[in-house]
């Protein structure tokens, strides 16, 4: 595609980008310590090893940007009034920086921050933050013999050990999207003492069965079905930030460049179509952060996951199977363990989190308190960061209930 549509000619064919573009253009290429920044927020990172030896990175906005010195200076804190606590975990193929890409009164990661939470920003093995490992490299296959499992059983809790290490506090509060929904039930399920470290969790657009895949997803699962046999064991990486060149999605992308339309339809085929809510200027700085990585393991355990029709630990064949569980077929995860307080937020126009596949969901976890669907008819699986009236369609209503718990 670069070689078809080379950025020399598409400048010469475009008009000269506007300031917001030129803004937007910058925010592309920052990482979110340098986006917490850039908004004007108090920012923090930390690396964090995992029990099996991967070593995560999260960032951290310990303050609100209109906070005053006694209160940052921790006078607050020692007079028993810390910010409660509250960690967002992205989703697959994404990084922290998918919650701080839009600014102030816009990414829900600030809007927590402004209404008085201490905010923790999750990243998963593998991906642009997370490529350490204690004692192996990535170029080292094993490194990338992971799926979702590995996410939620190790990493996250890792990093809810961590963060309530740092704060002091007993609990926190989760929101998780799409994967993020999925590593906090394979967490809760398999390790139901961590139902006592979660005040209460925000699933946003909650992924754990396809029964009704639309879009390109519904295109690629028959081959997955067919090979997944084949790659079960391969363990390597997939689309890693810069598969796609961000000077090329600049070009390709941006508003009245003559792909931007191709663009638009790529990104509305994968989570759904909902041209009234997606900011097209945004898209480019979107599509410059995500791919950001993630292993082949992630892909298949969800394949495998379709084609069961049960939502069960990876499936290694009957022998790995027998050698790794001491059964012939993986083990459900038990949902009835799910017992923290968990809120539901789903969409009728979400391509890879169909309506009827959540509320399966919903009755299945034990701790289902809430559900609350979008009041917008075409909300997909990525309005849920950037549609353009995200805060009215969506944010308040999260901030409401986390606010209830």
């Amino acid at each position: 595609m670069a070689d078809a549509f080379p950025a020399s000619s598409l400048t010469a064919r475009t008009a000269p980008r506007t300031a917001k573009e030129e803004l937007l253009a910058a925010e592309a290429s920052m990482s979110a310590d340098q986006l917490i920044q850039h908004w004007g927020y108090p920012g923090e990172r930390h690396s964090i090893p995992t029990e099996d030896g991967y070593l995560l990175t999260l960032q951290r906005i310990p303050w609100s940007r209109d906070a005053g010195q006694a209160e940052q200076a921790g006078q607050a804190a020692q007079a028993g009034q810390a910010r409660p606590v509250v960690l967002l975990q992205h989703g697959l193929l994404q990084t922290a920086d998918q919650w701080l890409l839009r600014g102030p009164g816009q990414d829900l990661a600030l809007l927590m921050s402004d209404q008085g939470y201490d905010v923790w920003l999750g990243n998963f093995r593998g991906n642009t933050y997370c490529k350490n490992h204690m004692t192996m490299s990535k170029d080292n296959a094993q490194f990338w013999d992971f799926s979702w499992h590995e996410n939620g059983f190790y990493d996250l809790a890792a990093t809810i050990d961590y963060v309530l290490a740092v704060t002091g506090q007993p609990s926190l509060s989760y929101i998780g999207h799409s994967m993020g929904t999925t590593a906090l039930l394979v967490l809760l399920a398999t390790r139901p003492e961590y139902n006592r470290r979660v005040r209460v969790a925000s699933l946003l657009a909650p992924v754990a069965y396809f029964s009704r895949p639309r879009g390109l997803t519904a295109m690629l699962f028959p081959i997955t079905r067919k090979i997944e046999h084949d790659v079960r064991a391969v363990h390597m990486e997939l689309l890693p930030l810069g598969s796609v060149p961000r000077s090329a999605v600049g070009a390709l992308c941006r508003p009245g460049a003559p792909t931007a339309t191709l663009c638009m339809a790529a990104y509305s085929h994968t989570t759904g179509p909902d041209p009234r809510q997606m900011n097209a200027t945004l898209l480019p700085t979107v599509l410059s952060h995500v791919p950001a990585g993630s292993s082949l393991g992630q892909f298949v355990h969800y394949a495998q996951v379709q084609k069961s029709g049960l939502f069960r630990q990876y499936d290694h064949g009957v022998r790995g199977n027998t050698l790794r569980y001491g059964q012939p077929q993986p083990p459900l995860y038990n949902l009835s363990s799910v017992v923290a307080p968990v809120l539901f937020h789903y969409s009728t126009g979400d391509y890879l989190a169909h309506p009827k596949d959540v509320e399966r969901l919903m009755g299945e976890v034990a701790g289902t308190a809430a559900a609350y669907k979008v009041p917008w008819k075409n909300f997909n699986h990525g309005d849920y960061m950037w549609a353009v009236d995200s805060y009215d369609l969506l944010y308040k209503t999260v901030l409401k209930s986390m606010r209830e718990f």
